[in-house]
C-alpha cells in the first residue's frame, strides 16, 4: 500500500472513531415494548457505548438513560442499590465478586459465540477481547531498547520514566497489577510502584498523553487504546509482550431490574452480528463471535503461544497491596 493510501486510510478510520459516524449495515425494527425505558450503567468510553446505544434506540424505540464511570464505581453503585437495568463494560473478572446482584440470563445469540466465552454464559455475556500491550515514545526510545518483557518494567534504567494510572480510578491498571502478580508474586506490586518514582497518572487516558509528549517514556495499555492513538500520533509505538494477557469485558442483567425485558434486548444486541462487526471494524476491538473476521491489523491470538490465564487475585487484595506500597514508599 502506498504512503498516500496509508495516510488516507488512517484519516478515514480516525474520523470514524472520533465522530461515531460509522454505520451499521441494516435496521431491524422491532415493536416498541410496553415500557420504552432502560437504564444502562457503563464503564466504556463514550466512543464505544454511544454508537452502540444510539443504534439500539433507533432499532427498538427504547429510550436509554446512561450513567458512565469507572468499573469499580459503577459496580459499587449497583451494590448500593442505585437503580440500574444493565451493567455494560468492565473486566468480567470483577463481575464474579458481584454475583448477588446479577440476574442470570442467556443471550439469544449465545450459540454464535466462540466456545471460550460460554463458560459463564448464564451469569454474564461477553462483549469483546482486549489484550494488554506495551507502548513507548519512539522519538525518545530506540526500538532495540524498548520494553519487550514484563520484567523490563522493573529495570532500574526505567525508574521515573513509566506512565501508569491510579488503580483506584482505572480498571486497566487493576488488570496490569494482576498481570504482574500472576507472573511473579504479590511483592512485585511494591517493586513496580518504586519504579514509578512517586508519579501516578490520574486516569488511563493520561498514559497515552504522557508518553506522546515525552513526559514519560513507556507504559502498558489496551491494544485498542494503542491502535487508536497510533492512527493520529506518530510518536507512539506498540509492542506485544512476552506473555500476553487478554481482558474480556461484557455485560449483565441487574437483579430485580425494573426494565428487565428491555435489558435483555440490549444484551442481545451487544453480541448481535451487526454490533460485533461494528466494534471489530471501527474500534480495534476483538469480537467474541465465531463468525466475525477481525482486522488484519491485529495479531491473530490463535497464533500467540504465550497466552496467560489470569490468577484469582481479588480486586480488593490488589488495591490493598497497592495502598501499602504507596504508604511505605512516601
Amino acid at each position: 500500500m502506498s504512503k498516500i493510501n496509508s495516510k488516507l486510510l488512517a484519516c478515514i478510520l480516525s474520523l470514524s472513531l472520533l465522530t461515531g459516524c460509522a454505520h451499521f449495515t441494516k435496521h431491524d425494527t422491532n415493536p416498541i415494548p410496553p415500557t420504552n425505558r432502560l437504564i444502562v450503567f457503563t464503564s466504556h468510553k463514550s466512543e464505544v457505548y454511544a454508537p452502540i446505544i444510539k443504534e439500539f434506540e433507533l432499532r427498538t424505540g427504547i429510550s436509554v438513560e446512561v450513567q458512565a464511570g469507572g468499573t469499580t464505581e459503577m459496580l459499587g453503585k449497583i451494590k448500593n442499590g442505585e437503580e440500574a437495568d444493565v451493567m455494560f463494560g468492565g473486566d468480567i473478572q470483577n463481575y464474579t465478586y458481584y454475583n448477588d446482584y446479577i440476574e442470570p440470563y442467556v443471550a439469544s445469540e449465545s450459540s454464535s459465540l466462540d466456545f471460550r466465552y460460554l463458560e459463564h454464559h448464564d451469569s454474564y455475556t461477553f462483549f469483546s477481547q482486549l489484550p494488554l500491550v506495551f507502548i513507548y515514545n519512539n522519538k525518545l526510545v530506540n526500538n532495540q531498547r524498548a520494553p519487550q518483557k514484563w520484567s523490563d518494567f522493573c529495570d532500574k534504567s526505567w525508574k521515573g520514566k513509566i506512565s501508569f494510572a491510579d488503580p483506584h480510578t482505572s480498571g486497566t491498571s487493576i488488570s496490569i497489577l494482576n498481570a504482574f502478580m500472576t507472573l511473579n508474586d504479590p511483592t512485585y506490586i511494591d517493586k513496580f510502584y518504586q519504579q514509578l518514582d512517586g508519579h501516578v497518572a490520574s486516569g488511563s487516558g493520561d498514559v497515552i498523553r504522557e508518553i506522546s509528549t515525552g513526559t514519560r517514556l513507556i507504559g502498558i495499555t489496551l491494544e485498542e487504546t494503542a491502535k487508536k492513538a497510533m492512527l493520529t500520533d506518530t510518536n507512539i509505538t506498540m509492542v506485544y509482550p512476552d506473555y500476553l494477557f487478554v481482558i474480556s469485558d461484557g455485560s449483565f442483567l441487574v437483579k430485580n431490574a425494573k426494565n428487565a425485558e428491555n435489558a435483555k434486548k440490549f444484551i442481545d444486541f451487544t453480541i448481535s452480528k451487526d454490533a460485533q462487526q461494528f466494534l471489530s471494524s471501527t474500534m480495534y476491538r476483538r469480537s467474541v463471535r465465531q463468525d466475525i473476521n477481525q482486522l488484519t491489523a491485529l495479531t491473530d491470538l490463535a497464533d500467540y503461544q504465550n497466552l496467560v490465564p489470569w490468577s484469582n487475585f481479588r480486586q480488593e487484595e490488589i488495591l490493598q497491596l497497592w495502598d501499602i506500597s504507596t504508604k511505605i514508599n512516601k
